[in-house]
């Protein structure tokens, strides 16, 4: 029994190992290698029971999935609801987003709102007869890519941004109404069977407000991402994933990138009749009440408290200011964090990842990694950024790292 153990023991850390090693392989050049090695040396198995907490969004995979579900529902003009209910569905009650939205012609967003009734109302989705043409698809495409937009825009703003959370999280399920749940599963489903490798988006075009492009690839998982979860599993972490996509698309991204991640430990942004166990009636009625707990900056540590119950996380991952909270409190707690995208990095963020890795320990709690957003995988260094690296190092100096975009590119992305 003893030598049964002992060989059972050899197979689960040669197992541990080999994940491992296959991650730190493929960083390989990456300048992440060093920050890496620091972290799995901080963990091991036997330690109590750890965590790892991660967004989703431009974090394990390369955006978000809510914009190219609706860009898929305008090409297929597949909607549930008819013209009668568009003002419920796309308006938001209680917000005036009335604004010159800089077009060709003076228009408002009520204008964007009685525009798309219009289409809605001259091909009715629920009819059985003939839909609109390509062209007319590409008029209406252009109207709801401006909505879209004007609505990120707007509820963007630093002055209304946090009082806007919970309804930043309900826009992509506002053309979902009335759809079954069962429905809006197969709908995700069939969408993410498209091919990732097929244009990132398409130009809509309507004379009167000119060209509006929509993201219609599906996000992506980055591979080195799935590969650490993998390492993080095998050392006996458990990876949670909160994100303020909302929870069923979140399950979608993972069943379909085959991410290690169980649903249970899935959480997103939830409307309060999801929370009560109310049926999907009323859980339309809060998408468009913008009823919903947001799993945003400080939503996202409410959560980490309840369903962490008071643990601690030793690692985090995120890509943009929502996940400032969760990165601090994990580095507060002398965990590992990791930033990830491919522009320009808010100063907070920069300033936070710079303050801690000045710590008495000799180790880098913080890095930031470039990635190559459009492939889907992290970016190697250059040799000359190889070279500086290792020149700091040597003179036990703190490299100042200046990467990464908003995470408003990554929700609403435009070409450049």
């Amino acid at each position: 029994m003893a030598l049964k153990q002992l060989i059972f023991g050899l197979l689960a850390f040669v197992c541990n190992r080999g994940s491992e090693k296959s991650f730190m392989t493929k960083i390989k050049g990456t300048g992440s290698e060093e920050f890496f090695e620091a972290f799995f040396k901080e963990i091991s198995n036997d330690k109590p029971h750890t965590f790892a907490v991660f967004e989703m969004n431009a974090g394990l995979v390369n955006g978000t999935l809510e914009i190219p579900v609706a860009a898929w529902q305008v090409r297929e003009f597949y909607f549930a609801f008819g013209h009668e209910d568009v003002k419920k569905s796309v308006e938001l009650q209680g917000e005036d987003q009335d604004q010159d939205q800089g077009q060709k012609k003076s228009i408002t967003f009520d204008d964007i709102v009685s525009a798309i009734e219009s289409y809605f109302k001259q091909y009715n989705p629920k009819s059985t007869k003939e839909g609109p043409n390509r062209f007319k698809l590409n008029e209406l495409g252009a109207y709801i890519a401006l909505w879209m937009k004007e609505l990120y825009r707007f509820m963007e703003d630093d002055s209304r941004k946090r009082e806007c959370a919970h309804l930043l999280a309900t826009i992509g399920r506002r053309l979902l109404y009335k759809m079954t749940l069962k429905d809006q599963k197969e709908l995700l489903k069939s969408v993410l069977a498209k091919p990732f490798n097929g244009p990132m988006f398409h130009e809509y075009h309507h004379e009167l407000i000119g060209w509006h492009p929509m993201p219609i690839r599906c996000p992506a998982a980055y591979e080195e991402q799935k590969m650490l979860v993998a390492a993080l599993i095998d050392k006996g972490v458990t990876p949670y994933v909160i994100s303020k996509m909302p929870k069923l698309y979140l399950e979608a991204m993972i069943e379909h990138s085959k991410l290690k991640i169980e649903l249970q430990h899935t959480f997103g942004s939830i409307t309060e009749a999801e929370i009560h166990g109310k049926g999907e009636d009323d859980v339309m009625a809060d998408v468009l009440l913008g009823k919903v707990q947001a799993a945003d900056g400080e939503g996202k540590m409410k959560i980490i408290e309840a369903k962490l119950e008071g643990r601690t996380a030793d690692f985090a991952s995120g890509a943009s200011m929502s996940d400032f909270e969760m990165i601090n409190h994990v580095l507060k707690k002398g965990g590992f964090a990791l930033l990830q995208q491919d522009g320009t990095l808010e100063e907070e963020l920069i300033n936070l990842v710079e303050a801690t890795n000045k710590n008495d320990k000799n180790i880098k709690q913080a890095h930031i990694q470039k990635v190559n957003w459009k492939g889907a995988k992290w970016a190697l260094q250059k040799p000359e950024e190889g070279i500086k690296q290792w020149l700091k190092s040597a003179f036990f100096l703190q490299p100042r790292t200046n990467v990464l975009p908003h995470i408003y590119r990554a929700v609403f992305a435009i070409p450049t």
